[in-house]
């Protein structure tokens, strides 16, 4: 349970920042227009839904917990790009981070989510962990994000660092989480014999 609970951190707290808290903090503090930051956000998540089944996909062949651990340390490695990127003034900018931190990071992230948390519970307790996890998780990082972000910009003069320390932060949170999970080992057909691959 509670390595959902760590796992979910990394996949929950930054969709809230980049679609959420992201939408206040352009608007009111970097000049942007509303539309333009809801358009970036709604080009993103466009972009992440076509490829959340191609990082499902691939993650069948080279494994979940690699997939997951690739999208959270590229999630920990933007934070601070990412705040740079929006504050250059350019609508331009603003679109691109927003692309590569919500439509292209983050899918291979929330991609492999549930398959892995599916193989983590034995049959028996499977949805009921699963849904705990995965719910509880959600609350105590995606709810608390956005006001978590407000606050720490009030706290440090509108300051975008602890804002980008706290990603990382969710990331590292998660890649601790995760460590403990053991890659499934899963048959795989080669030349007419089953052999096993990670």
């Amino acid at each position: 349970m509670l390595i959902t609970i760590g796992a979910k951190v990394v996949e929950t707290a930054p969709f809230y920042i980049f679609s959420t808290f992201i939408v206040s903090y352009a608007t009111s503090t970097l000049g942007f227009s509303r539309s333009a930051v809801l358009g970036s956000v709604m080009v993103s998540t466009a972009i992440t839904t076509i490829l959340i089944p191609i990082m499902g996909s691939l993650s069948d062949r080279v494994g979940r917990k690699k997939m997951y651990i690739a999208g959270t340390l590229a999630m920990m490695a933007f934070a601070f790009p990412y705040f740079w990127m929006i504050h250059q003034g350019s609508v331009l900018m603003l679109v691109l981070a927003t692309i590569i931190g919500l439509g292209i990071i983050w899918a291979p992230i929330t991609a492999v989510l549930g398959t892995m948390f599916s193989e983590i519970f034995d049959a028996k307790v499977r949805y009921t962990g699963v849904s705990l996890g995965y719910q509880i998780g959600a609350a105590v990082a995606g709810g608390t994000a956005p006001l978590v972000a407000t606050a720490l910009l009030a706290s440090f003069d509108n300051s975008y660092v602890p804002v980008a320390l706290y990603i990382m932060f969710t990331a590292l949170v998660s890649l601790i989480a995760i460590w403990a999970v053991k890659s499934r080992v899963e048959p795989t057909v080669i030349t007419g014999k089953i052999s096993s691959a990670k």
